[in-house]
Formats: C-alpha cells, structure tokens, sequence
C-alpha cells in the first residue's frame, strides 16, 4: 500500500465523522494535495522511514510557494506534520505496520510575534472613516474594534446571533476562505475550532444603537454582507477591503486581528480584569465555570456599555471622567 492510498482509505472513514470539522477536513486534503502527494504519496507505507519523513519536513521549510513567492509558513508545516502523525498512527492501529516512522518527527515551532495594537490615534482615524463612508459594509471594522471578535466570526454573523433588548451576541460560527484539495479557494462557514469559541460578548450602547439601525435596513441574514447580494464576504476579500482602508486614511498596515489585540488592550486600560477579558475574547481557561462566567458578563456588560467611540473626543472624554468618578467611589 502507498502513502496516497492509506491517505485515501483514511480520508474516506473520517471525512464523515463528528469529531472532525467540515474546515479541518479541507485544509487535510489541502495539506495532502499541496504537499505529500507528489513527493512521499508514492511511497509503500512499510518502506518509509523515520529519516525519510524528517528529510521531508526539512525540504518544506526550505520550498518556496509558486503563487506567494515565500517559504512556507511554520504553521502550514504543522499541518502537514500532523497529517502524517495521525495517518501513520492509523496504519499502526490497522496493523499496516508495526510501528509509526513519524511518531518522534518534529515540527518547526511557531514564530511568537509581539501583539501588535493600533495606537489611540490611528483608532481615531479608522473609525472616522467609517463613519464618514457610512457603508454598513465596512462596519464590521468597527465590530471586531469593540468586542475582540475574530474577522472569521464577524463575517459568519446572523442576526439571529444578536440581541439588541440586551445588548449582546452569541458568537457560534465562524467564517474562512481555504484552498481545496485541488488549490481551488472556497468559502466555508463552520463551528468555531474550540468550545471556548462559543461565547456571549457585551455591546457597548453605542454598537446596540448602530446595529438597530443596520437591521431596519438589512435585507440579509447576516449582518456584515455585501450590500447588492445580501452573501456573506469571504475572509481574504474582507481583509484586502480593510488594507485599502488603512492606505486611503494613511495608517501603516497591520493585519485585520490587530482590531482584536486593539480592543483588549483598551479593555485592559479601561479596567477590566483579565480573566473577564479572556472569556469575551474566547480563550480558553481552566477556572472556567457557567457561575463564575454569567457573574462576570453582567458586570462586564455595563463596563462594555460606557465604551464610546474613540472617534468622537467629547464623548470619549466624559466617558472617562465617568469611569473615573467609578473607581472613587469603589
């Protein structure tokens, strides 16, 4: 049996399984087309050695992608690596082999990057121009900006996600635009990667307010779509609409989950503690509990709720002598 065989056989009894993610499942074959087929696929599972797989693994830090002209990402590596872990562990538990030649190949560790925050200024000049080009659009700059959400959960949410009587959004999908296994780019919309995905996020009053007023208007199931068609936005043209955004006002271009790392900062500095911060933004946390969690989300809502615009400089002003006058009176 080739390695493209037992890849196939183990495809075909996990692609319908509920463990695995419909999203998971595409950046496999993704993995599998992209990067083992043509090189180890051809192989005989019993011949493949523990060498061979590392001299692979050397040979994808060291290949340069036709389209992007780059080496390959530390993480995409991963991915590969994890596919055959899991594809020779298979063959071991089938009795293919007796022992797995991947079971002690590493994997380059992932790059850790200093969090990267926009300042009070560049804020200022985003939000300005969104507000200014009123396209309900590009609002989802401003959503990710107040709540920390990812751009896969911005662009996957409905409606239905969102209560303006309380002033809250249930985040439980996320959308991402991945290659196929025949390099084609799809848009897919799924269930987040982790449990702790799933969450309540506060609005400020402001956010309740505009989102009011962009559903008396929507003719859409989700409330950041394009505006002639009512679809979704896919992950990759959003983040390309949100670079010209940052060209047009003159910011140094930053990556779209800068929004998110600006909102916690900002949460941090206007007092909330971190382990509130850490369930609005879905990381997850041991202590967690449904108790500890619904106390927290209370009082983080009325401190989510004195947010305002860094846009507007009066109404941010009072907003912090107002926040001030809190911390006096503790």
């Amino acid at each position: 049996m080739t390695l493209n065989e037992l890849l196939r056989e183990w495809l075909e009894k996990h692609r319908d399984s509920d463990k695995i993610k419909d999203l998971t499942v595409i950046r496999y074959k993704c993995a599998i087309s992209n990067y083992i087929e043509a090189t180890l696929g051809q192989k005989e599972i019993t011949e493949i050695t523990r060498h061979d797989l590392e001299e692979f693994v050397e040979g994808q830090k060291k290949h340069v992608g036709e389209r992007t002209n780059a080496s390959l990402a530390p993480a995409t590596i991963r991915c590969t690596v994890a596919v055959l872990k899991m594809v020779f562990r298979y063959a071991e538990e089938e009795g293919y082999i007796s022992s797995s030649p991947c079971a002690r190949v590493k994997a380059p560790k992932l790059i850790t990057k200093d969090t990267v925050t926009f300042t009070l200024e560049e804020q200022k000049l985003i939000e300005q121009e969104i507000i200014r080009q009123a396209n309900d659009e590009n609002y989802g700059v401003l959503l990710s900006l107040y709540t920390g959400m990812r751009i896969g959960e911005v662009l996957a949410l409905q409606w239905s996600d969102v209560d303006l009587e309380n002033g809250t959004i249930e985040v439980s999908k996320t959308a991402a635009t991945v290659r196929d296994e025949t390099g084609k780019w799809v848009e897919t919309i799924n269930t987040p990667q982790t449990k702790t995905s799933n969450r309540t996020i506060p609005l400020p009053t402001f956010v309740v307010d505009d989102l009011k007023t962009m559903k008396e208007r929507s003719k859409s199931d989700y409330v950041i779509c394009k505006r002639k068609t009512g679809e979704p936005f896919g992950t990759k043209i959003y983040r390309y609409r949100f670079e010209v955004l940052l060209t047009k006002i003159g910011v140094e271009l930053k990556n779209f989950n800068t929004l998110r790392h600006s909102f916690a900062e900002r949460a941090i500095q206007s007092g909330m503690d971190t382990f509130t911060l850490a369930l609005i933004l879905g990381h997850s946390t041991e202590f967690r509990t449904m108790a500890a969690y619904d106390g927290m989300l209370r009082d983080a809502r009325g401190e989510m709720r004195t947010l305002s615009r860094i846009g507007n400089q009066e109404t941010s002003q009072r907003t912090q002598r107002t926040q001030n006058h809190r911390r006096t009176q503790r």
